[in-house]
C-alpha cells in the first residue's frame, strides 16, 4: 500500500508563505492610520483657523476689548484692598472710596506735569535741531557715523516747515482732537473697575454654576483665586517698584541739574511697565536733553548712564527679590509676547502684555495639558525646594484643582 502524500494531499495552509496571512491585518492598520492622520490633520487646521479668527476678533473688538482689560487688571490689583476696607464699610462704599481716592491722585499728577510736557513739545524741533548739529561736530572726522547723523539733520531742518504756524498749537490742537475719546475712554475704564471690584464676586458665582460637577466647580474658582492672587500681587509689586524708580530718577536728575525732573522721573516708572522697550525710550529721551544742556558730550551722557545703572540695578536686583521666581517671565517669551499684542492693539497693548502674561501662565499651571507653556514662560529652571510652585504642583495633582 502506498502511503506516500502528494504535496496536494498537505494542508493548504502549509504551503502558504506567512505573509500571505498578515495581508488583511496590514491593510487594515494601514487603513487605520490613514486615517488617524486625516484627523489629526483635520484637527490642525481646526486649530489653525480657530486661532486665525482669535486674531481677527481681538483685533477688530479692540475698541471694546482694551477698557475692559484695562479695567479687570485695575479691579484686580484693588480688590485686596477693598476687600479689607469691606470689613469696616460696605463693598460699594469701600470701592467708591478707592477709587476716588486714586482719581484724585492721578490728577493732581497730571496737572502738575501738563505745563512742562507741553513745554517740551513746543521745543521738540529746537531740541532736535541742537542735539543734531552737537553730534554732528563731535562725530565729523567719522563719515560713517556722520552719514547716521545725517537723517536727524533732515528731519531737523524739515521741523520748522511743518510747524511754521505754531508746534504748540498744533499739538494743543491734536491733544484737543482727541481729548473726548481719551475722557469718554477713562470713564468707561472707571465706570467698569468699580462695577467688577462691587459685583465681581457675584459675577464669579454666576459663572461656577455652569460647571458640570462639584470637582470642576472647584477648579475654577481655585484657577480664578489663583489668577487674582498672582496678578494683584505682580501689579502691585510692579508699582512699587516703578514708583521707587521714579523717585531715584527725579531726585539723580535733579541733583544733576536736568530741568524738568519730575516730568523725566514719572515718564521713567511709566516706561517701566513695558519692559526693555520703555527703558531704550527713556535712554534715548534723557541722552538727548542732556546733549542739548551740556558742553560736553560726556557730561550730556551722564543723565542716561545713571538711568541705565538705575535700571540694571532694578532689573537685576530688586525685581527678582520682590516678585520671586513664580512670577518671573521668560524675557524670550515676553519680547514676543509685546511684539504681537502691540501689533494688535499699539501702545495698550504694550503696556498690557505682561499682566495678560502672567493670568496666562497661572491658568496653564492649572491644566494639566498646558503645564509645558507653562513651563516655557517661566524664567530659568523651576525649584522643587521652594514652596511656590512645588505647593501648587502638588495640590493640582492631588486634588480637583487640576483640569484635564
Amino acid at each position: 500500500m502506498n502511503t506516500q502524500r502528494s504535496w496536494l494531499d498537505w494542508p493548504r495552509r502549509r504551503s502558504e508563505p506567512d505573509w500571505m496571512h498578515d495581508l488583511p491585518e496590514a491593510s487594515t492598520s494601514r487603513a487605520a492610520s490613514a486615517s488617524d492622520d486625516r484627523l489629526a490633520s483635520i484637527s490642525r487646521s481646526l486649530v489653525a483657523l480657530l486661532l486665525l479668527a482669535a486674531l481677527v476678533v481681538l483685533w477688530a473688538a479692540q475698541a471694546l476689548l482694551i477698557p475692559l482689560t484695562m479695567a479687570a487688571l485695575i479691579a484686580i490689583s484693588l480688590s485686596p484692598v477693598v476687600g479689607r476696607l469691606s470689613a469696616l464699610m460696605p463693598r460699594s462704599l469701600a470701592s467708591f472710596l478707592l477709587m476716588a481716592v486714586v482719581v484724585m491722585a492721578l490728577t493732581a499728577l497730571l496737572s502738575a506735569l501738563v505745563e512742562p510736557a507741553q513745554s517740551w513739545v513746543h521745543d521738540a524741533p529746537e531740541l532736535l535741531r541742537s542735539v543734531t548739529q552737537k553730534l554732528k561736530t563731535v562725530t565729523s572726522p567719522i563719515a560713517e557715523v556722520s552719514r547716521a547723523v545725517a537723517p536727524l539733520a533732515e528731519l531737523a531742518n524739515g521741523g520748522p516747515q511743518v510747524a511754521t504756524a505754531d508746534p504748540a498749537n498744533l499739538s494743543l490742537v491734536g491733544m484737543l482732537k482727541r481729548a473726548p475719546e481719551l475722557v469718554l475712554n477713562a470713564v468707561v475704564i472707571l465706570l467698569l473697575s468699580y462695577f467688577l471690584l462691587v459685583h465681581g464676586d457675584a459675577l464669579l458665582r454666576k459663572a461656577v454654576t455652569l460647571a458640570p460637577t462639584l470637582g470642576r466647580k472647584r477648579s475654577v474658582v481655585g484657577i480664578v483665586r489663583e489668577i487674582q492672587h498672582g496678578t494683584a500681587r505682580y501689579l502691585a509689586t510692579t508699582v512699587a517698584i516703578n514708583t521707587g524708580l521714579a523717585l531715584l530718577t527725579t531726585a539723580v536728575l535733579w541733583a544733576m541739574g536736568l530741568p524738568d525732573p519730575l516730568l523725566w522721573g514719572v515718564f521713567a516708572g511709566l516706561s517701566n511697565f513695558i519692559p526693555y522697550v520703555g527703558a531704550t525710550v527713556v535712554a534715548v529721551l534723557l541722552a538727548m536733553v542732556g546733549l542739548q544742556q551740556a558742553d560736553t558730550l560726556s557730561q550730556g551722557l551722564m543723565p542716561a548712564a545713571a538711568f541705565l545703572l538705575l535700571t540694571t540695578i532694578e532689573g537685576q536686583l530688586v525685581t527678582p527679590q520682590l516678585l520671586g521666581r513664580q512670577l518671573r517671565l521668560n524675557p524670550v517669551a515676553v519680547l514676543v509676547w509685546m511684539m504681537a499684542w502691540g501689533w494688535m492693539w499699539g501702545l495698550a497693548g504694550l503696556l498690557l502684555a505682561v499682566p495678560m502674561l502672567v493670568c496666562l501662565k497661572t491658568v496653564c499651571e492649572h491644566v494639566t495639558a498646558c503645564r509645558w507653556l507653562a513651563l516655557i514662560l517661566e524664567d530659568g529652571p523651576r525649584i522643587s525646594q521652594g514652596r511656590s510652585h512645588r505647593s501648587v504642583q502638588d495640590a493640582t495633582d492631588a486634588s480637583p484643582q487640576a483640569i484635564d
